[in-house]
């Protein structure tokens, strides 16, 4: 994406930029410039209830979201503990633009409109191999969701924007938190206990930060969620300008997908797309969940950090090393073939003939049923070198940032192929879409050796450097914001028992610029343009055996941001418009699930992202968005939230005496029509949750019952595609007790 007459001129100013800080130097620093947190930290100190004033995400470096064009909006720790929710992908539904990916559970979000992967970033710079809901929240201070490109920060990732984790980090003060969750839904229970326990000693030199959360039962239809999760920080002042770090992170999950979710639908001539909901595979009356596809995620995620911080003057140095280690085994049900059997015995439709009214089937049986047991790993080594300074030059005041990061990847995959004999697996009740959600919770003990399917090594490097520089001017009524970041990635692909699709020393490069003004009329106000670009190396092949060319993207918007009445009310609105070139669309050719490569699309609309507390006690945060997305064909994005969505979430603590320690919630969300595959053949219908919540503190005590979707509405979430439907939750409760001393 080339824009030569805005990228010129404003590489020639940061340029400029990137000189003075050896001039700035032999500046005096001001008392307050002395006195400062970490460029590379943020935390709730100026919070007021959910509203946030300061983000990492918008700059890598800690900074005032009033003075960034660029659209940050933080989730943070006050609002995770209120909602109760232990899913980073229910959390995110409260932000504008933002809702679930593909795969329910995987962690993928849909942001802006596209995809974004599960991958994100941590405490502003690249983490592991793994999607985000592989890590637990139990170490995280709060999420920051950036919305849009920001290749010139961040490197490669896809266009609609990237999440960022904060985490948490030693308190100045002794503290220990303990929580017991309790979870029911669908008569499937869960338990949860968590451990936060952080200190500093040695005259606060030395701090540390120690948490760990023990998860086991299961969730909806059944299946496993079980997981452990132990988070370490410590660090230790070497010198009043100095420190080092560790952080630690070991993971383990057992967790099974429910899909292969079929659903009928009447053909509704205003919107023709949705007669194929489910494809005609049953009546309309009819709703079933099973008996394909259903997914066991044995994944173990060891993470691992090293830092170093040193203060030189107005400028700060940081030096960062990571290592990441994924260790998967998933295993796959792949029946695809199976017939419905009336009370006889007898054959009466299958899979792909269903097309008969009220059919007196008694169960369903499989034909021939394979299974892939997959077995994989990965493994990335990082370094990370940001410089950050904060001075004056002239009539200017600069918040810059200079980096460079190394980046080594490699992964192992291998896929075995095992045949099962005819299986009866399921004798159903009359179905609606609570009722039954079947999936073998276990292999077949008669399963025979077929094949190995698939076996690949892959491996990539990638380098990158950049620079970002917000320029305050006029006593910071404008602002203006310019980076460029360059990133170059080499990578191997090797598949063993093609190697005629194998992919040797591919070389991808982009440069990825952004530039922006904010005019700030008032304090409390700030107006801002902003241009910002990404890319997407790509490596392999679609499935018609074309290589993948790389993804590129940018995005322009325009906006208001507002910090009212000492932080009671703030807020962002922006209009954006985002162009993506190459992405990968997930559809069906000849009846099979496949990825294709298509050509450019774009995503247009506005979203509102507001967070208020009006009296004490009362705290809101709320989202609105209204989408529309489009490829040149004519095909929107699968499960976009296209047309008008909105969600709101409100509690309020009661202060006085006879009610004091008392507090109530109440959330809603609408989640318009969106399509469920890239080919646009049927579409998931609109729907509205509502959740409520109950609480009370006394001393030392919380407790708290929350309950997701009151009203126990029925309502589809994502899909993949036609075969590969999932389903929202139904009525869910959820009680947590904390202690804490």
């Amino acid at each position: 994406m080339n824009h030569p007459s805005l990228v010129r001129p404003s590489l020639l100013s940061l340029g400029l930029a990137f000189a003075w800080p050896l001039a700035a130097q032999t500046n005096n620093a001001t008392a307050e410039e002395v006195v400062r947190l970490s460029p590379f930290e943020v935390t709730a100190v100026n919070d007021r209830g959910y509203g946030t004033t300061n983000s990492l995400g918008a700059t890598r470096m800690n900074i005032s979201v009033m003075e960034t064009p660029q659209v940050v909006v933080s989730l943070n720790e006050k609002f995770m503990k209120d909602t109760a929710l232990i899913e980073m992908e229910d959390i995110a539904s409260y932000v504008a633009g933002v809702s679930r990916g593909s795969t329910k559970g995987a962690g993928g979000l849909t942001m802006r409109g596209s995809e974004i992967g599960g991958i994100g970033l941590t405490d502003g710079l690249g983490e592991g191999l793994v999607g985000l809901s592989s890590y637990d929240l139990i170490g995280v201070s709060r999420y920051e969701f950036i919305k849009g490109p920001a290749g010139a920060l961040y490197g490669s990732h896809a266009v609609g924007g990237v999440v960022n984790r904060v985490m948490k980090r030693p308190l100045d003060n002794p503290a220990t938190t303990l929580r017991l969750t309790l979870d029911e839904v669908a008569g499937n229970n869960l338990g949860r206990f968590e451990i936060d326990t952080s200190n500093r000693l040695m005259d606060k030199k030395l701090g540390y930060r120690l948490a760990a959360a023990v998860q086991e039962g299961k969730a909806q239809g059944g299946n496993n969620d079980n997981r452990t999760a132990l988070y370490a920080f410590v660090d230790y002042e070497l010198a009043p300008n100095a420190k080092v770090w560790t952080r630690w992170e070991t993971q383990s999950l057992d967790r099974t997908t429910p899909s292969h979710t079929f659903r009928a639908a009447a053909y509704d001539s205003t919107k023709p797309t949705r007669r194929s909901l489910g494809l005609g595979i049953l009546p309309v009356t009819t709703v079933l969940a099973g008996p394909g596809n259903a997914t066991f995620k044995l994944t173990d995620v060891y993470l691992g950090e090293a830092g170093f911080q040193y203060d030189i003057g107005t400028w700060t140095l940081k030096l960062v090393g990571r290592y990441a280690y994924d260790d998967g085994n998933r295993q796959t049900f792949m029946g695809n073939n199976f017939d419905f059997i009336n009370a006889s015995g007898a054959v009466i439709g299958n899979q792909t003939n269903t097309l008969f009214e009220n059919p007196n089937w008694v169960e369903i049986r499989t034909r021939g049923s394979t299974y892939d047991v997959n077995f994989d790993n990965g493994s990335s080594g990082r370094v990370y070198l940001d410089l950050a300074g904060r001075f004056e030059l002239g009539p200017t005041r600069h918040q810059m940032l200079t980096y460079l990061s190394l980046i080594s990847s490699e992964s192992y995959g291998i896929q075995l192929r095992y045949n099962a004999a005819s299986q009866n697996l399921i004798k159903p009740r009359q179905l609606n879409m609570r009722v039954e959600q079947w999936q073998r919770t276990n292999l077949p003990p008669d399963l025979t050796f077929n094949s190995v399917t698939a076996s690949n090594i892959s491996n990539s490097d990638a380098f990158s450097f950049g620079v970002q520089d917000n320029i305050n001017l006029f006593s910071d009524r404008l602002v203006i914001a310019g980076g460029v970041g360059y990133q170059g990635v080499r990578s191997n692909s090797n598949n063993r028992l093609n190697p005629a699709n194998d992919i040797i020393n591919r070389k991808n490069s982009q440069w990825s610029p952004s530039y922006g003004i904010v005019y700030r009329p008032i304090p409390s106000v700030s107006l801002f343009v902003n241009h910002s670009e990404t890319y997407r190396p790509r490596s392999g092949f679609d499935s018609l055996g074309n290589a993948l060319r790389n993804g590129t993207g940018g995005s322009d918007e325009v906006g208001i941001k507002v910090n009212l009445w000492d932080g009671r009310l703030t807020g962002t609105f922006a209009q954006f418009e985002t162009v993506e070139d190459g992405f990968i669309v997930n559809t069906v050719i000849n009846g099979f699930p496949a990825t294709v490569q298509a050509g450019e699309a774009t995503n247009k609309g506005w979203e509102l992202d507001l967070t208020a507390q009006p009296i004490d006690g009362l705290n809101l945060i709320a989202g609105f968005s209204d989408l529309k997305g489009e490829s040149e064909t004519g095909t929107f994005f699968r499960n976009a939230n296209a047309g008008f969505n909105w969600s709101l979430f409100a509690r309020y603590d009661f202060t006085g005496k006879s009610l004091n320690g008392l507090s109530v919630s109440l959330g809603y969300k609408t989640v318009a029509d969106r399509f469920g595959d890239g080919a646009n053949s049927f579409i998931l219908p609109e729907y509205d949750i509502i959740s409520a919540g109950i609480g009370y503190v006394r001393a030392s005590w919380r407790i708290q019952l929350q309950v997701e979707n009151v009203l126990d509405e029925e309502y589809l979430s994502t899909a993949v595609n036609f075969s590969n439907i999932y389903f929202g939750d139904p009525r869910r409760f959820r009680l947590t007790t904390t202690y804490s001393f």
